[in-house]
Formats: structure tokens, sequence, C-alpha cells
């Protein structure tokens, strides 16, 4: 996960940059990408922590950096024509379209990232309109997708552009430095009161005014917040776990931008992984808890997309039987913190029955199980303080979605239609996740309805089994609730005995080829006097006992994604009618650092 951040001062920002960007390095940022218009420091990448050697002794009165956790995104600051630069974290997903038009109108550049897109956009429209703020808007209402922007040109020496779409931004005013962040632990420095920007929002800053246009661009005004230190923290938000949830989608778009969305073994891990792997015959995937979950909805991917034989394994379990498997199989461990015990102790158990090729991934680098394996694949998801895993979890489903895609490139597996079918489903995704927000009051209508039930069943056939399992385990995390995840084919062999009016049943239903044998079980259900909640693409109706909220992307093998975000929803709306602490759930624990 990125940060944006940029800063105008009367004085030189450069000096005591470090400060300003300390809250960021406690929390795990590592690397920086920064231009500023000091003509000698354009554009700097490198290790936050090395970033006043590079800087010493110049001077700066503007500045836009980029963080991130792992390595420094260098292709998320660009400049057009040495006049117009911009900063940005997030994804462009209509790219294809405004580089074949930048093309005719004469931009020609070999690699257009997200930043380069962005910047020759906006030149364009500047060449036009003569006004910078409204030329970043109507660079803006063209740009789809998740993002945020920090715009600088050479003929507005004093201010500073931002805008951005389902990433909020917030702006503090100070009395000789004025700057925007879209994380507000960094603003404190500056000013005691933020402007919380408006999704959509165009805001022009200096030092000594600032002006907001909103997205039909029409000038507008945002009020100031003085902020509380938990507040601010929690970016505005009641806890950490909707926090995270709402932070998946931007999440999403800073790790395919990262990478692109047709990444291929070597870009998602290296090219000794690609040489190495490219033969294997079996893939292990070993986990606990959500993670475990995550493996088995991958195990789908692989066998489908890669057409790889797959086996999931519960760590606890996996030393303690004797497993036989394939010595050239690809062992896969899967860990949040990268500290499970469970799982570092099956990595070392596969490791001494000499499985060469072993990979780790996890959202913490470096950590015990990234050390032990052979591969290594970062989630980049941000420190995760709830107790209950959300953005992890859908990380984890992006990362393995995008292995399994990369060795089906690898064997030649999917044909071009499917590939790029499945290119268009990524590209789709962190705008997908974003409007999830469009539901929660739909859902919230649900947790009103289910938040004093004893018991819970959700169901779900193929990738939405494995979904109901995790989506029974957040509902047992934080809402207390005995909840339990079915195979919906399964409820007629005995779980049907226990359904009647007092026993919710959440389901999962995309359109696909088993929509009609998931909708004959829960006809079984409905029979029985249970409530039905169904989340679905399908065009279903709301009618008695059968409630439903429409799910309005397919993104067909990625869809349990977007349900997942959902469910998580769910869970937490819930546990918040029952005055739980979502946070801190009793008797769990977990390996975070609370920033």
């Amino acid at each position: 996960m990125g940060a944006l951040i940029g800063i105008v001062s009367q004085n030189n920002v450069l000096s005591n940059i470090n400060q300003q960007l300390a809250p960021l390095i406690e929390q795990g940022h590592c690397s920086a990408t920064l231009i500023s218009d000091q003509a000698d420091a354009q554009i700097l990448s490198c290790p936050i922590l090395t970033l006043h050697r590079h800087l010493h002794e110049q001077t700066a009165h503007r500045v836009l950096i980029r963080l991130d956790w792992d390595k420094p995104n260098s292709s998320s600051v660009a400049n057009c024509r040495q006049f117009i630069s911009v900063c940005c974290r997030g994804l462009i997903e209509n790219s294809e379209a405004l580089q074949d038009k930048l093309a005719i109108l004469g931009y020609l550049n070999e690699r257009v990232s997200t930043a380069q897109l962005a910047a020759d956009l906006i030149h364009w429209h500047y060449r036009t309109q003569h006004d910078l703020l409204k030329a970043v808007h109507l660079a803006a209402s063209e740009i789809c997708g998740v993002y945020a922007l920090g715009v600088i040109s050479t003929d507005h020496p004093d201010e500073i552009i931002c805008t951005s779409k389902q990433i909020p931004l917030f702006i503090a005013l100070g009395e000789s430095c004025a700057a925007f962040s879209d994380q507000p632990q960094v603003l404190q420095s500056i000013a005691p009161e933020m402007h919380c920007l408006a999704l959509g929002d165009t805001a022009k800053f200096s030092t000594k005014e600032c002006t907001i246009v909103d997205h039909q661009g029409e000038p507008c005004q945002r009020l100031a917040t003085d902020l509380q230190q938990v507040s601010i923290k929690l970016h505005g938000f009641h806890h950490y776990m909707q926090k995270e949830i709402k932070e998946q989608a931007a999440i999403f778009a800073d790790i395919l931008d990262d990478t692109g969305c047709d990444a291929n073994l070597a870009q998602l891990l290296d090219s000794d992984a690609a040489r190495v792997l490219c033969d294997i015959e079996g893939i292990s995937l070993l986990a606990s808890g959500s993670s475990y979950h995550a493996a088995l909805i991958a195990r789908y991917w692989f066998e489908a997309l890669a057409g790889l034989p797959c086996t999931v394994e519960l760590a606890s379990e996996y030393r303690y039987r004797d497993a036989v498997q394939h010595h050239n199989t690809l062992i896969i461990a899967i860990s949040q913190s990268g500290e499970t015990a469970d799982t570092i102790a099956a990595l070392k158990h596969a490791q001494s029955q000499n499985h060469e090729h072993t990979l780790a991934i996890s959202n913490a680098s470096p950590s015990t199980l990234m050390q032990l394996a052979r591969f290594q694949l970062f989630l980049a998801a941000g420190p995760e303080i709830g107790i209950t895993s959300t953005k992890t979890f859908s990380t984890q489903l992006l990362a393995l979605y995008r292995l399994a895609l990369s060795f089906s490139k690898l064997r030649g597996h999917l044909a071009p239609a499917a590939e790029a079918a499945a290119f268009d489903d990524l590209q789709r995704l962190p705008r997908a996740a974003s409007e999830l927000d469009s539901i929660t009051e739909q859902l919230q209508e649900w947790a009103k309805m289910i938040y004093a039930c004893k018991h819970l069943f959700f169901v779900g056939r193929h990738l939405y089994y494995p979904l109901a399992q995790e989506a029974a385990l957040k509902m047992q995390e934080v809402a207390y609730i005995h909840a339990y995840g079915f195979p919906a084919g399964e409820l007629i062999h005995g779980p049907l005995t226990l359904v009647n009016k007092d026993l919710p049943v959440i389901a999962c239903l995309p359109w696909n080829r088993l929509t009609e044998k998931l909708l004959a079980n829960l006809q079984e259900v409905r029979a029985r006097g249970g409530e039905l909640f169904i989340l679905s693409d399908a065009g279903l109706a709301s009618a008695e006992h059968f409630n439903v909220i429409c799910m309005s992307h397919n993104l067909h093998d990625l869809n349990p994604v977007l349900y997942g975000i959902a469910l998580q929803k769910l869970a937490y709306l819930t546990a918040i009618l029952q005055n739980n602490d979502v946070d801190t759930p009793r008797f769990l624990s977990k390996s975070v650092k609370k920033s």
C-alpha cells in the first residue's frame, strides 16, 4: 500500500523532510520516490532512511512524495515536457483508451506508466485551457479507476494541485506551510485542523489560499476538522477493521499498478523463479485460519487456470501425517504475519522431506517464513491492526490468483481470449471493490435481522464454499455467533435438519454454471421456513423469506474477492450492533505493531 504527500512552504521543505515523514516511517514505509522543484533533485527514488543524505544542503519549496512498503516505485512519478510533474498512487482502468488518444495527439512514450499517462493528459488540457486547476479537473474526469494525484507546474511555482477517485485526501493549511496527503497523521505538524476532500474533488493550494472544485468542476467549500489523535490514526473511521476494509480498493490499485495487471512469473517473483518453476508438476498450499481459506479458493484457480494438480493442507496437521507428494511439487506457505508457528513448522517439515521448491506469501518482509523459503511474494497490504484478517485475506486472494495466471502463461494453458478477459477483470477489480460502498446500507439491514441470532449458516458452491467458511470464521471472531460454512450441495446430508425460522442462511450466488443447482439447494432451506440472505449478480429480487443484495460487478474467477469484502462488512456491522470490541475480539491475539 502506497502513501502520497505533497508539501509547499515558504521555507526549505527538504531540510526536515524525515521529521515530516516520521509517522509513516514508524508504520513501516521503507522507500520513497520524490519529485521537487529543485532542478538538481527532480526525481529521486531511495530508501526513506537515506533521504536526508541524498537531499543534504539542497533547497526546494515544493515536493511531491510517494512512499511504499517495499522497493521504491519510480514509475509513480513522471513529468511532461519538463513542465508538468505528477506523483501518484493507484491504477488507471481505461489506460489503453487514453494512451491511444494521447498517441494521436503526439504524446509518444515507450512505456506509459500511470503517472506519465496522467501528466500527458493534464498537459494536453492545459494547452487548451491555460488554467492548471481546470486542466487537472478535466483530466481526472476522463480517468476511470482508483487513484490519487499530486501535480506541480513550473508555470505555477507556489502551488500544488491534488485530486483523487476513491482515495480520501486531506489538506492542512499552516502559517508558512501547506500540504496534502492520503495519510492525515503526516499533516499534524503543519496545522491542527485539516480539510477532508470529498471523493472527486480537485484542490489547488499554496501557503496563502486554497481553492476546491467538486466532481462537476464547481467551486465548493470543505469545512476544516480538528481530528483528535485517535481519529487521525483511524483516518476518521470508528475502528481499524472498518478502515482496513475500506482501504482494500486502493491497495488493489497500488499492487496492480506496481507490477502490471498482465504480470508474468518473473515480474511477480523473479527471473530465477520463472526458470526453476517452469516444469513443476504440482502445488501444495500450507496455511492456517483465514490463510487456509484463501488457499482453498486458490486450489480452484491453480487447477482450472494453470492445469496444475493442487492440494491444500492445514499447517497444524501437515507435519503429523505421512504425506506423499511428488518431489517436483511447489510448496507454498501462506501467513499474514510470516510468524505463524504452525505454518513455519509445516514449511520446515516440507523442506526436511527434500522439497526444494518453496515459496512464502506474507504481508511481513522480512519475517521468519519469508527467510525460510527459496522464493518470496510480498503482499504489500500495509499493517493490519485489527485482529481479524480483512485486507490481508483479500490481498492473499489477489496474489494467489495472479500466481495462478502467471503459471498458466508459463505453461501456455490459457487461450489468448481467456487471458485477455482475466486481464480486464484485474483492471476492473479496484473500482468494483470501491463501489461495494453502495450496498453498505443494505448490509446494515441484514445485520439488524441477524445480530440477535444464536446460529448462522453460510453456504456456497465451487469457489464460494471456502468463502462460506471464511465468512463464518469472521462472524465467529467479531460477532461471537455460532456460524458455520457449508458446501450448499451438502445441506441434504445432515445440516438441513437444523434449518428453521430462527436459523438465517447466507449464500453467495454468482451467475455461473452452478447457479441453478445452488438455487435448488436454497429452495430446500426455504421449504423448511429458513430465512435466506443472498448476495448475487443474477438479477434476483427479494421476496418472502428471500432477501437479496445485488452485486453490481461480475469479475468471474475474481468474484470471491468482492463477495469476501461484502461478507467482511456484514460481520463488522453485526458486531457493532452487539457493541463488541471488533478490533480486539476476546481470547484472540495477533502479531501487529500499533502505530
